[in-house]
């Protein structure tokens, strides 16, 4: 629902729904007189189930209060108070309807079943509980607990305790999450372990007080929480059993040694009786009896070295008996007393000491093979067993006046005394260190740290109390005590400081620590008479399990080499396995695999020894960091084979004819850190208690999840590989610890392949590098295959990254080998060139051809001019159109569908011929020439050779395949000719002496003295100069007239003609000439008159 509500009964309202919110009424159900029970709630129908005293069993919708249908019954004032149980699959709901119990259908209320009987009403929770599956269901009664199979409505079995009565009440049962236990509380103060199949007790703990509470029980099953009293417990859901238990005739009080060697151990009651027993079974080998000392008690009782010898205080003496309880004599120089000093032998077996508390309150050594006094020390009265140093060099007594005494084991002689201030008398303790170097000695109240052979106080605390056996670890870090309340105190041995107190357990006569260090073992007692004998993690006083006996524990456990030997005041002495009583696991190997939220442990037993059943495993880890196995994970149930979750309630795993691959711890947790590799080991839980650590240290390495490669690119390589290239992965699951930790370095890289067209992807290759590895080199694909690839990272745990991505597809080829030089073609006619060329098998399945067309520049290099292309398959020849006049070369080159081969050798050079009327040109600086266009003047021909000069007669205008003769009327008289010029006319002074053709001009000469031509033109001759006028010269344009002689002159006779002028002369005397003009004579003077001179012009 969305909303939240609170449900409640009131007899005076009715049954009533409130907002959570805000506590304000939503709805309410009021039936007169009714008092209403506890309900059922269906969070998935959401309904209620209320039981209403008179009227029955409702059915209400939870969120409107409508009623949905009403089992009729007239309930019971205790009927009422039964709560219902809604089954696991909803659709029952079991429910008290006064003598009989029934199962009533939630669709409808219709009854399903009923059986006759009365559940516990009025408990702290219903009294019905639901099997996972709904087929078994278990009710709780006044005095027992059923089982039901539901299909059969018949009981399956029924339990009951032999330490309730009927008049108990059970309390409502609770499954564990597999089901495969049934814990219920009595209000006898019991509380109960049934496994849920039969019905049969695993174990009980009783409480001082009634359990006040419905049982709690963790997630995972590993722990039950009671209420009890004004207490909160938290108990271990396996508590544990023992190896075995011998009872005596009487009580125990610190006579207990072990002989792991000889495999017995050794026992005396306090009423003379002195027992061998079995180590390993637990049954007697041997005893012997005192039968005169009835008014004494065996308060104490000690081996030798080789466990020949047992050495027993009784009735003021000390014995001896051989190791098969054989009298062999005893002291006659004891004092009078009990003994309760001791005894006590050195550790090399040669002395035991004794310390009486009464009478001459000495010390006495006596000689181990004939019981001889070997010296004797007033110390005062003794109240403890000495304390010998591990090398044998020093005896501590403690005494009732607080003092503590140091002794020469040599000869007896006083070392040194500390007398405790304010000491409780008989109430001081001592205990060595490993290397005989310190000694730590306690009283109530005191604590001190003392040099061993000089009594210097090293640190003390005076806010101790000590009164019981100062107990060290194994490490020496940490010693451990017990005050006269029974509480535990641990103490940090290199300078007193207190660590931790456990103040609820009561525990007498001193505790012992396991040889590892990592538990410790009390026995204590409780005002009612019961006894539990506890083992805790040294580490923080956690419970690791318990066990509770019929009467008080009232002596300090004995440590063996792998069990703890613990008397009773019940007159039995138990023998408890270490950590835990169960069956011990035969030896095994296992493989250890990482997944995303657990560690896989595979192929561990399902059985331990005796042919016991494993139910789940416990899983201890090494904490390097404190020294110590620490619970990492308890209840671990094998990885279900069904439903593939682990711990899964609905999985029903056979461990009797299965065997579980595998058993998953979780990494939920902080002490499997990721990137280290961590030692564990395992408890198994059987029905017969949890067994011993095993033999067997497995080693995980912790992982999380590696992140992807991201952008990963395929491409195929020259050599025909495909390169595989990547960005790195950024988390590589174990916090780079491969950079300091060879055992993370290393990652595997996956790779993958999808052939073209398939629908399943293969595995191609795997790679080992480190996390930055980016690239990889596939090898194993055969020549022209196609395919995608993608990668998954593994690191050191085989953990698997996600997918990466999916490349393109890839072809395996290669680069082709280069081709042969093209062949090449010339067709001057089109202007172009055939390029062919002949593909061999080896150019690897070719797609295509290039062709590059090229000049070589003045300095050699290769100028790529243009490049074409061609399908290989279809085409083997290319036709190029080039300039003409120019050498080209030719080079091809083959492709296949990843790459370009190396082009070809160079082909000949290859020259299409200039077209008529140009000729190819000289190369310019650049390289580069071609066909230039004859200039006017000259001609070529379609060879397209050099351009030649125009003949005369003939001319052109440029371009020219072939000149042009001149028209008529045109001449070109030399050669390499523009054009034709045009016939000349001859000039004005000319005439013509020949005609103009095309290789001659017109020729023309000057017209001869006595001629003239006055305008140009094809004129054979001159014309004649005119009487009385003349031209003298050649080539002359006019006739001059004959030029008149001056007055006083007369023209010489043919002086004027066609080619010379006047010729004057002066007249003679006598004569003259008054005018001008051309006459042959001078004017004779007249009579009278007279010229005298020549040229007169006038006589």
């Amino acid at each position: 629902m969305d909303e939240a509500f609170i449900y409640a009964g009131s007899s005076t309202r009715g049954y009533v729904a409130l907002h959570a919110a805000n506590g304000t009424e939503a709805w309410l159900l009021s039936e007169p007189s009714g008092t209403y029970g506890k309900a059922a709630y269906d969070p998935v129908n959401e309904t209620l189930y209320v039981p209403i005293r008179s009227k029955g069993i409702y059915a209400v919708e939870a969120l409107t209060g409508a009623v949905a249908w009403i089992a009729s019954e007239a309930l019971t004032d205790s009927a009422y108070k039964v709560e219902p149980k809604l089954s696991h699959a909803g659709d029952i709901v079991v429910v008290q309807l006064n003598s009989r119990i029934a199962a009533l259908r939630t669709s409808d209320g219709s009854e399903l079943w009923s059986i006759n009987g009365a559940a516990t009403a009025d408990s702290m929770g219903s009294p019905f509980a639901f099997r996972a599956g709904d087929e078994v269901i278990y009710i709780s009664y006044d005095g027992g607990l059923t089982a039901y199979n539901i299909t059969k409505t018949e009981s399956i079995w029924e339990f009951t305790s032999s330490d309730s009565s009927s008049a108990d009440e059970m309390n409502s049962p609770l499954l564990t999450p597999i089901g495969n236990y049934i814990f219920i509380a009595s209000s006898s103060r019991y509380v109960y372990c049934v496994k849920a199949d039969d019905g049969v007790e695993l174990w009980k703990y009783r409480f001082g007080d009634a359990v006040g509470a419905p049982l709690l029980l963790s997630q995972d099953g590993t722990v039950l929480f009671v209420v009890s009293g004004s207490s909160f417990f938290a108990l271990s859901t396996s508590l544990s059993s023992f190896f075995w238990k011998y009872a005596l005739e009487d009580d125990i009080h610190n006579a207990v040694a072990v002989c792991p060697g000889a495999g017995t151990t050794y026992v005396a009651s306090i009423d003379g009786i002195v027992t061998a027993i079995d180590d390993g079974t637990g049954e007697l080998i041997s005893d012997y009896i005192f039968e005169d000392g009835s008014a004494s008690q065996i308060r104490g009782l000690a081996v030798n070295a080789d466990c020949t010898r047992v050495f027993v205080p009784y009735d003021q003496a000390l014995h001896m008996l051989s190791a098969n309880l054989t009298y062999l004599g005893k002291t006659d120089d004891v004092p009078d007393g009990v003994g309760e000093g001791g005894p006590v032998v050195s550790p090399d077996g040669n002395l035991i000491f004794l310390g009486f508390p009464t009478l001459d309150d000495s010390l006495y050594a006596y000689d181990t093979d004939t019981l001889g006094e070997a010296w004797a020390a007033a110390v005062g009265p003794i109240n403890r067993r000495p304390a010998v140093s591990p090398n044998g060099s020093v005896v501590v007594v403690t005494t009732t006046e607080g003092d503590i005494v140091a002794l020469n084991v040599a000869d007896g002689q006083v070392m040194w005394n500390i007398s405790y201030p304010d000491a409780y008398a008989g109430n001081t303790v001592a205990a060595f260190s490993a290397d005989s170097e310190y000694v730590y000695c306690g009283a109530q109240p005191g604590l001190y740290k003392v040099d061993a052979s000089r009594g210097r106080v090293i640190w003390n605390d005076t806010s101790a109390l000590v009164h019981e056996v100062i107990s060290l670890s194994p490490d020496e870090d940490a010693l451990f005590v017990v005050n006269s309340q029974g509480d535990i105190t641990k103490v940090r041995a290199t300078d007193g400081v207190q660590e931790w107190t456990e103040r609820n357990l009561y525990c007498r006569g001193g505790v012992a620590v396991d040889p590892t260090g990592e538990m410790l073992f009390c026995g204590s007692y409780s005002g009612d008479s019961l006894g539990t004998v506890w083992s805790l993690l040294t580490k923080n006083a956690s419970v690791i399990w318990s066990y509770e006996t019929t009467d008080l524990i009232d002596m300090a456990p004995v440590m063996g080499t792998d069990a703890v030997y613990v008397g009773g005041l019940d007159n039995s002495l138990y023998k408890f396995p270490l950590h835990g009583p169960g069956p011990v696991l035969p030896s095994f190997t296992v493989t250890v695999s990482n997944n995303v939220d657990d560690v896989e442990v595979c192929g561990m037993p399902t059985r331990a020894d005796g042919d016991v059943a494993v139910v789940s495993y416990d899983f201890q880890i090494w904490d390097a960091d404190v020294g110590a196995w620490l619970w990492l994970e308890r209840n671990v149930f094998p990885s279900a084979a069904d439903s593939g979750v682990p711990g899964d309630p609905t999985n029903t795993i056979d461990l009797s004819t299965t065997a579980p691959t595998c058993w998953p711890v979780s990494k939920d947790t902080e002490l499997l850190r990721v990137g280290t590799t961590q030692t564990l080991r395992v408890l198994a839980v059987t029905e017969n208690g949890a067994s011993p650590p095993s033999d067997v240290s497995i080693s995980a390495s912790i992982c999380d999840t590696p992140s992807t490669v991201t952008d990963l690119i395929a491409s195929a390589t020259e050599d025909g590989s495909v390169s595989l290239s990547w960005t790195p992965i950024q988390d590589d699951g174990v916090m780079n610890a491969g950079s300091t930790d060879p055992a993370f370095a290393n990652f595997f890289y996956d790779i993958e392949h999808l052939p073209s067209g398939a629908l399943s992807w293969l595995s191609t290759d795997t790679y080992s590098g480190s996390r930055s590895l980016a690239t990889a080199t596939i090898t194993s694909l055969e020549r022209g295959d196609r395919a995608a690839f993608r990668v998954r990272v593994r690191n050191a745990c085989d953990l698997r990254s996600p997918l990466s991505n999916v490349t393109r597809e890839v072809s395996v080829i290669g680069v082709p080998n280069p081709l042969d030089p093209p062949t090449v073609q010339r067709n001057h006619d089109q202007g172009e060139h055939l390029v062919s060329w002949v593909i061999d098998e080896a150019a690897d399945e070719a797609t295509d051809i290039r062709v590059d067309m090229l000049r070589l520049a003045h300095n050699g290099d290769e100028i790529v001019i243009e490049t074409h292309l061609a399908n290989a398959s279809t085409q083997s020849y290319v036709n190029v159109t080039t300039v003409r006049g120019v050498d080209f070369y030719f080079r091809v080159a083959v492709s296949n569908v990843n790459f370009w081969s190396e082009a070809s050798d160079l082909s000949a050079a290859s020259r299409l011929n200039c077209p008529a009327g140009s000729r190819p040109a000289t190369a310019d600086a650049d390289g580069f020439d071609g066909c230039l266009v004859c200039p006017a003047g000259t001609m070529s021909t379609a060879s397209g050779g050099a351009c030649e000069d125009c003949e005369v007669g003939r001319y052109s205008t440029g371009g020219a395949a072939n000149c042009t003769a001149c028209a008529p009327g045109f001449s070109a008289s030399g050669t390499g000719n523009l054009a034709c010029t045009p016939c000349q006319p001859c000039g004005v002074g000319e005439r013509m002496i020949s005609t103009c053709n095309a290789t001659t001009d017109t020729a023309c000469e000057a017209c001869e003295p006595g001629r003239f031509r006055n305008e140009s033109g094809l004129f054979e001759t001159c014309t004649a100069c005119p009487n009385d006028s003349y031209s003298s010269g050649s080539g002359a344009l006019s006739c001059l007239p004959c030029q008149p002689c001056n007055v006083g002159q007369k023209a010489v006779a043919q002086s004027c003609t066609s080619t010379s002028d006047t010729a004057c002369v002066d007249c003679e005397p006598g004569r003259y000439r008054d005018t001008t003009g051309i006459f042959t004579e001078c004017l004779a003077c007249s009579e009278g008159s007279l010229a005298p001179d020549f040229g007169l012009v006038s006589c």
